[in-house]
């Protein structure tokens, strides 16, 4: 039912001479959580967070944490922070965001509506004390929903993130979420921008990336000019606005879904002088996907 492992480089203390070595940190039970499809996110005090897709108390996913051991030789601890229930949210496929002890994440199913939500874990204020989930927004018709990125975080505050679409024929959006104010509760959601399917791109599966500037960075798994399987997908930039405009979406590159790859469903990440990596799912000269760098 899934595992979480480490793999320590050759030649440093626990690893091999000449090879690197695979430790399996845990094993997934069910109850404890299943299949957990996202990366693990690290924090500083070296404690793992992560989702796993089904499993736990209600079949619907969990958030759980894993604790080093305090000797060399000692074995992980795994805690579930949160078993998605439903209505809070169910099916978690991302990875998580961590900031000042808050755990930010999406499921892409459950809610109010059953279209997907964004939530968020904070930490307990004493030792051993139980985690506090609150959802921050569910997704409903008139914003498309089913969000299978995980978000990132703004300097303002807000969070960030994708949903690929599913009601009403809807292709996907890039949304915002910005924190209450005053003595409201509320976080706002703004629709950044709203994909047609078309060249534009449709169905993104990854959150989007921050540049340095706060142009958001992101993969479409549809859409695109390239018509082989329907639109394999492209890459794009949404430059924000100037005063209260709105954000301008440019396509950087579209996949024709032969040896340049094709439907990218991770998200891009910076590397220097402006290039950004990531996968695509599909394509490639051996047609089981491609890695591959964007050049500005």
């Amino acid at each position: 039912m899934g595992t979480v492992y480490e793999l320590i480089p050759p030649g440093t203390p626990g690893g091999a001479p000449s090879a690197w070595t695979e430790t399996v940190l845990y094993n997934f039970s069910g109850s404890d959580g299943a299949y957990p499809y996202a990366s693990v996110t690290l924090a500083r005090s070296g404690t793992l967070y992560g989702t796993t897709e089904l499993g736990g108390s209600f079949g619907y996913g969990t958030v759980f944490e894993l604790t080093p051991p305090a000797g060399a030789d000692g074995a992980w601890t795994e805690t579930v922070l949160r078993n998605f229930s439903g209505s809070d949210g169910s099916y978690p496929y991302a990875v998580l965001a961590i900031a000042s002890g808050t755990l930010y994440g999406t499921t892409t199913m459950g809610g109010s509506s059953d279209k997907g939500a964004v939530f968020k874990l904070t930490a307990p204020g004493v030792p051993g004390g139980a985690w506090t989930e609150s959802v921050v927004h569910s997704f409903n018709g008139s914003d498309e929903g089913v969000p299978y990125g995980g978000v990132v975080l703004g300097a303002n505050g807000a969070i960030y993130g994708t949903t690929a679409g599913s009601v009403s024929g809807g292709n996907g959006t890039v949304f915002e979420l910005s924190p209450p104010t005053g003595t409201s509760k509320v976080w706002t959601e703004s629709m950044l921008y709203k994909f047609t399917g078309e060249s534009d791109g449709g169905a993104p599966h990854a959150a989007p990336t921050f540049g340095p500037d706060g142009t958001l960075y992101g993969t479409t798994f549809g859409g695109g000019t390239g018509k082989r399987f329907n639109g394999s997908g492209l890459l794009f930039q949404l430059t924000p606005p100037v005063g209260t405009g709105a954000w301008t979406e440019s396509v950087l590159y579209t996949f024709l879904g032969g040896g340049d790859g094709a439907t990218p469903t991770a998200p891009l990440t910076a590397g220097p002088s402006g290039v950004y990596y990531s996968t695509t799912l599909g394509g490639g000269t051996l047609g089981q996907g491609t890695v591959f760098a964007l050049k500005p």
